[in-house]
């Protein structure tokens, strides 16, 4: 990566989960005119090592599960291309005929085959709701630089 003076920089601390890896934004990082950086944390990674990029945007992260028979229309509007009204359809649905199999998702006004299979490893019919929505940087680029705290 180029350093040039005057550019700003994102600081992260790495995690490896069950989902791979979460990049977890630390602070930022300014390039002096000496090529040097200021870094300014706003926490300290737990291993004591960071990773500087140049900043990204950053993408919505879902994980988790919502259980379609007992999830709050708050809670079916985090899944992803799902607002308020079709958590709303969902409701109606699963008070006629509760879901006996997510597959039938499908059967809800608004959920064709392509949203299902989109949504569907964040459907469950049992346990509780746990889903989560993040949102993490974009995949890393090849240009990082990694430094350590000693």
């Amino acid at each position: 990566m180029m350093l040039t003076a005057g550019k700003r920089l994102a600081v992260f601390s790495i995690r490896e989960g069950k989902g791979g890896s979460i990049w977890v934004r630390a602070g930022s990082a300014f390039v002096n005119k000496d090529g040097s950086l200021n870094v300014l944390l706003d926490v300290l990674p737990l291993d004591g090592k960071l990773h500087v990029r140049e900043a990204a945007k950053l993408r919505t992260q879902h994980t988790g599960t919502v259980n379609l028979n007992e999830a709050s229309a708050a809670e079916l509007d985090l899944l992803p291309g799902v607002g308020e009204k079709a958590a709303q359809r969902i409701i109606a649905h699963r008070q006629k005929r509760p879901f006996k199999r997510v597959e039938e998702l499908v059967r809800v006004k608004g959920f064709g085959k392509k949203k299902f299979l989109k949504l569907k490893a964040h459907l469950a019919l049992s346990g509780p709701t746990t889903l989560r929505v993040e949102q993490v940087p974009a995949p890393p680029e090849r240009k990082e630089v990694s430094t350590t705290n000693d």
